[in-house]
């Protein structure tokens, strides 16, 4: 298979995901699969003319190019850029809790971050730790946290940045999960292995939270879309929400509705990563809850 996607001595994005679509269903580990590829390129190169070069660098430079990352007190997190486009939100395949209508939505291009915000990140924004954790470490997700808090860290971090960061929309958090444009069609974010790319209650033995980016990420870049936490979005959670045919869709209602949780914790199985719940205010604070920052 590789020797016949190398045999011209150019690796296509099309060639490069099929390679690792095909090394994720044979069970390879596919980090080592496109490692054995760049290297069988490398030795092809050697043997081409010399414009071929350029010509990988360029696509290389390409596919990172529009990410960017924020440092605020000495504290770095990255934004990935995530090409907008139609697409279908609440596949049948996605979605096997509840039974929503498959609708069509368009997004434009948008930023999301890489990881959930960590409790570094939220010590360098706020000036203290967040007082109501379960689970403490620098790397580890913010966690026990509302809604509402999240809001608060978001509004000091735009004051700080002068940016608009926000709370992901949902259909911004299932396109980017899904891994947009490059998605592979995988059934958690980044693998249909969840124990590669998500932290459940099937690998973590002792019920513990998790630091970020520890297994794989997914097609985008971005890391534990598929489990460590539960992730707020912010739209509020109606059971068949009517978004067909909208642009950038925020589902929003009067204040009393639920909040759109999406993923799932660390001492929970994942079925898909179309899976969504909601949540309350009086639900009160629950140790498997995190957010991530959009743009």
């Amino acid at each position: 298979m590789i020797s016949a996607a190398l045999a011209d001595g150019n690796l296509t994005e099309q060639k490069r995901n099929i390679i690792m679509r095909r090394a994720e269903k044979e069970g390879e580990d596919v980090e080592e699969v496109m490692m054995v590829v760049e290297a069988r390129l490398l030795g092809l190169t050697k043997e081409q003319p010399k414009q071929t070069t350029p010509q990988t660098e360029a696509v290389k430079e390409a596919a990172d190019d529009g990410d960017f990352v924020e440092t605020v007190n000495g504290v770095s997190f990255k934004m990935i850029k995530v090409e907008g486009g139609e697409f279908t939100m609440f596949s049948k395949k996605l979605v096997n809790t509840k039974q929503v209508k498959p609708q069509e939505v368009v997004l434009d291009d948008y930023y999301i971050c890489e990881t959930v915000v960590t409790q570094e990140l939220w010590k360098a924004v706020l000036g203290s730790d967040f007082p109501y954790l379960y689970f403490i470490g620098d790397k580890l997700p913010v966690n026990n946290i509302l809604w509402n808090e999240c809001l608060q860290f978001i509004d000091k971090l735009n004051a700080m940045t002068n940016k608009k960061y926000h709370l992901p929309s949902e259909a911004q958090w299932e396109y980017a999960a899904m891994g947009g444009k490059k998605s592979l069609g995988f059934i958690f974010a980044g693998s249909d292995d969840i124990n590669r790319v998500g932290w459940t209650c099937s690998n973590t033995e002792h019920d513990e939270m998790k630091p970020v980016a520890q297994l794989r990420p997914n097609e985008l870049g971005l890391y534990d879309m598929s489990g460590n936490c539960y992730e707020f979005c912010e739209d509020n959670y109606d059971e068949e929400p009517v978004l067909n045919g909208m642009k950038n869709p925020i589902y929003k209602t009067n204040q009393d509705y639920p909040k759109v949780i999406r993923s799932c914790p660390f001492d929970l199985p994942q079925f898909s990563l179309g899976e969504r719940y909601f949540y309350f205010d009086f639900m009160g604070r629950q140790n498997g809850y995190g957010f991530r920052i959009a743009l």
